[in-house]
C-alpha cells in the first residue's frame, strides 16, 4: 500500500462528508487530479477555492442519473464511493457503480460497514453487504473499508452534554471502539493511489481501545472539567426519544438502537488495525476529545484560563 502510480484521476462521491472532505484535502496533496462529486452546491466546500489547485475541481451531479453520473466519471482512474447511510443507499451505490463501468473507471474504494453475525442484526449493514456484492459482480478492483464507529460521532451528540450533562443511550456498559476519520480517511488515500491492490476484497478498521458510554463520561468530564453522566435506557425508551424529542426519521433511529444492541450482544475489541495499516499509531479518543474540547463544554461553562 505504500507505492504510488503517478499521476491518476480520482472521483470522491460524499465529497463533504465526514470521510469524505478529509479523502479529499488528503488526496489533494499528493501528484494526482481530484475532482469531487456533488449533489448540489455546498455553504461550503472541503477545498475552499481560495486555497484550491489545479489538481481540485468539483461537479454537481444528480445521483439518481446514471447518464449524468458516467460523464462525471469519464477520465476518472479510481473512486472513492460513499454516500451518506440512507434507506435508497443500494440503488443509488448500485446505480454508481454501473455508472463507473461505462466511464472505464478502474478502481472503486467503498467505505462499507463492519460485518454483523447472528443472533444481532443491523439493516444499514444488510445495505453495505448488498452493494459489496454488486462490487463483486462488476468485475472492477475494489476493496471496501469496514471501519467502526467514528470518534466524530460524538460531534453530533453534544446538545444533551453542553445542555444537561449528560449521555443518553442504551448500550448500558457495553464496550465499543473507536476510530478517527481522518485515519480511515488516510487509508482510502493510501488505496486509491497505491500501484497495487491489497489481497483482500474487504478490511476492517478499528481503534486502539474500546470505550463505553460510562467511560466517555468520565473522560468528557477530565476535558472539560464539569461533570457528565449517562443516562441508560432500555431499547424502546431509546427508540421512542429519538423519534419524539431528537425527531429523527424512524429508519434512523432504528438504525441508532441496533448499534447499541449489538455493542451489548458482540462486545467489540481494541484489535488496532490501523496500526498495521498505516504503518504509525493510530489518533486516540483522548487525543480527539483535547482538540474538540469546546464542542463538549456545557453551557455557561466556559473553558477555563
Amino acid at each position: 500500500m505504500n507505492n504510488t502510480a503517478g499521476p491518476q484521476v480520482i472521483a470522491v462521491l460524499g465529497c463533504t462528508g465526514t470521510v469524505g472532505a478529509e479523502v479529499m484535502r488528503q488526496v489533494a496533496t499528493r501528484d494526482c487530479t481530484i475532482r469531487g462529486i456533488l449533489r448540489q452546491a455546498p455553504q461550503s466546500y472541503p477545498v475552499p477555492p481560495r486555497d484550491r489547485p489545479a489538481c481540485v475541481s468539483f461537479a454537481l451531479v444528480d445521483h439518481s442519473s446514471e447518464d449524468q453520473l458516467s460523464q462525471a466519471f469519464v477520465g476518472v482512474d479510481a473512486m472513492f464511493l460513499l454516500i451518506g447511510t440512507h434507506p435508497a443507499q443500494v440503488q443509488t451505490e448500485s446505480r454508481m457503480i454501473a455508472a463507473a463501468q461505462r466511464a472505464g473507471v478502474r478502481r472503486i474504494i467503498k467505505l462499507s460497514a463492519p460485518l454483523v453475525t447472528a443472533p444481532a442484526s443491523v439493516e444499514a449493514a444488510n445495505w453495505h453487504r448488498a452493494v459489496e456484492a454488486q462490487l463483486a459482480a462488476s468485475g472492477l478492483e475494489f476493496c471496501c473499508l469496514r471501519p467502526y464507529a467514528f470518534m466524530q460521532n460524538w460531534l453530533r451528540n453534544t446538545y444533551t452534554i453542553k445542555r444537561f450533562g449528560t449521555i443518553i443511550g442504551s448500550a448500558g456498559a457495553a464496550p465499543r471502539n473507536y476510530v478517527d476519520c481522518r485515519d480511515v480517511a488516510a487509508i482510502a488515500t493510501r488505496l486509491l493511489l497505491s500501484d497495487q491492490m491489497p489481497h483482500t476484497d474487504a478490511i476492517t478498521i478499528t481503534g486502539p481501545e474500546v470505550i463505553s458510554n460510562q467511560e466517555m463520561t468520565e473522560r468528557i468530564s477530565c476535558v472539560t472539567g464539569a461533570t457528565v453522566r449517562c443516562i441508560n435506557l432500555s431499547r424502546s425508551e431509546h427508540y421512542r426519544m429519538l423519534i419524539t424529542q431528537a425527531q429523527l426519521p424512524e429508519w434512523l433511529a432504528q438504525h441508532i438502537v441496533e448499534l447499541e444492541e449489538l455493542a451489548i450482544r458482540i462486545p467489540e475489541q481494541a484489535t488496532n488495525s490501523v496500526a498495521a495499516l498505516l504503518d504509525r499509531a493510530p489518533r486516540t479518543m483522548n487525543a480527539f476529545l483535547h482538540e474538540h474540547r469546546s464542542a463538549f463544554m456545557q453551557k455557561n461553562n466556559p473553558i477555563p484560563i
